[in-house]
This record gives structure tokens, C-alpha cells and sequence, in this order.
């Protein structure tokens, strides 16, 4: 059940997923779209072991996981990206301790 209920956590993703499991596991968003660049090795996979690690546990509600590419190189496509989400900003979350700086700085 999340403390938060109509919130959403957007979350960059790296080959560093623990700050990723203890953000969600400490805030409990209803849902979670996490971006990854398309670098297989730092980010893309590592977001898919986070999804599946997260659904395994039921940290969040069954499909409530959303895997989503973004550019690693391009801040206005991170920011497209962003924007295109349609997120309502005062029941959202970003957790940037992932991706890298030029994502983080778009978000």
C-alpha cells in the first residue's frame, strides 16, 4: 500500500539500483516510470532487473512499472521525454540518483 497514493516517482536509472529500491521502498509511490538511456550495460539492463526485481517483491502494485528510453546526450530530448509523461508535478517524485548528469539536470 503506498503512503502516497496518487503519486508517481520518476526515477533515472543506472548500474547503481539500490538508491533506486530504497527510494521506492522509503516513499511507496503508486506507481514508478523509470527512464534508462539505451546503454545496455549501465542503464537499460540494470532498469530491467530493477523492474523485475520490484515486481517479484510486490514493492509496487502489479503493472505499475513503466520501463521508458531516453537519449543519455540530448538534455531537450530528456526534457521532451519528460514532458511528454503528462505528469501532475505536485504528485510527483524524481529520484536522480541515477542516469547521469545531463539527465539528471533535465529532469
Amino acid at each position: 500500500m503506498s503512503d502516497f497514493p496518487d503519486e508517481v516517482m520518476v526515477s533515472l536509472v543506472s548500474e547503481k539500483v539500490w538508491p533506486q529500491i530504497l527510494a521506492l521502498g522509503h516513499y511507496r509511490p503508486s506507481s514508478v516510470k523509470m527512464l534508462h538511456s539505451p546503454d545496455a550495460e549501465r542503464s537499460r539492463r540494470p532498469a530491467a532487473h530493477l523492474k523485475r526485481f520490484l515486481e517479484r517483491t510486490r514493492m509496487l502494485p502489479s503493472g505499475s512499472i513503466k520501463l521508458i528510453e531516453v537519449p543519455d546526450d540530448d538534455f531537450s530530448a530528456v526534457e521532451k521525454c519528460l514532458d511528454g509523461l503528462g505528469l501532475d508535478l505536485s504528485q510527483s517524485l524524481v529520484n536522480f540518483t541515477g542516469g547521469n548528469k545531463l539527465m539528471a539536470t533535465a529532469a
